[in-house]
C-alpha cells in the first residue's frame, strides 16, 4: 500500500503544468491573462500619474490667473461647455433658463452686460482671435477622428485659420495613432495568449 501511495505521488508531481483542469483555464492561459492584466494596470497608472501632473498644473494655473483676476470660475464653465455635446449643452441651457423663469429669478440683458461696450478695432481682434481659437478646435477633431485634413478644412488656403486648421489636424492624428497603438498592441498580446492557449490543447 506505501509502495502504491509513492508511486502515485510520483505521478501527480509528473503531471505538467499545462495540462487543462476540468474544462477550465490551463495554467498557461492564466499567466497570459496575469501578464495582459499588469500590462492594463502599468498602462492605466502611468496615465494616472500623467492625469495628476495635469491637474497640478491646471491648479496652479488657475491660482495665478484668479491672482492676476481672471474670472476663473466662468472660464472654467465655459471650457467644460466648449468640451461637451452641443445639443446636449443646447438643452440644458433651455432647461436652466426655463426653470429661473419658472422659479422668478429671471435677467435681462442688461443686468448681465451693463457697460459692456468695445471699439470695433477691440471687437474684430477679438473675434479673429476666437475665429484661429475654432479653427484649431475643428482641425483638431477632425484629425482626430480620422478625416481628410484638405476636405475636411473650410477654410481659404493661406489665410491664418487654414494653417492652425492644419496646424492642430496634425496633433489630432498624433493623439489617434497613439490611441490605435496601444489597441493594437493589446491585441498582438491578446492573440498571443490565444496562441499560446490553442498550442496546449
Amino acid at each position: 500500500m506505501a509502495r502504491k501511495k509513492a508511486a502515485d505521488a510520483v505521478a501527480q508531481d509528473d503531471v505538467s503544468d499545462e495540462a487543462p483542469k476540468s474544462n477550465g483555464p490551463t495554467d498557461r492561459e492564466i499567466r497570459a491573462a496575469g501578464r495582459d492584466l499588469a500590462d492594463l494596470k502599468r498602462s492605466l497608472r502611468e496615465k494616472m500619474e500623467e492625469a495628476a501632473s495635469i491637474r497640478g498644473t491646471i491648479s496652479q494655473r488657475k491660482k495665478a490667473w484668479k491672482k492676476a483676476g481672471f474670472p476663473v470660475v466662468a472660464i472654467d464653465r465655459v471650457v467644460a461647455d466648449m468640451l461637451q455635446d452641443d445639443d446636449e449643452l443646447l438643452a440644458e441651457e433651455r432647461e436652466y433658463i426655463r426653470i429661473r423663469a419658472v422659479m422668478n429669478v429671471a435677467w435681462s440683458q442688461d443686468d448681465l452686460f451693463p457697460e459692456t461696450v468695445l471699439t470695433s478695432a477691440e471687437e474684430a481682434a477679438e473675434d479673429e482671435e476666437q475665429a484661429l481659437h475654432m479653427a484649431g478646435q475643428n482641425g483638431y477633431a477632425a484629425g482626430l477622428n480620422g478625416h481628410d485634413i484638405d476636405k475636411s478644412c473650410p477654410y481659404a488656403p493661406g489665410t491664418d485659420r487654414h494653417v492652425k486648421f492644419r496646424e492642430q489636424w496634425h496633433h489630432g492624428q498624433a493623439h489617434l495613432a497613439k490611441g490605435l497603438g496601444r489597441q493594437e498592441r493589446r491585441g498582438r498580446r491578446a492573440a498571443g495568449g490565444e496562441s499560446e492557449a490553442g498550442a496546449v490543447h
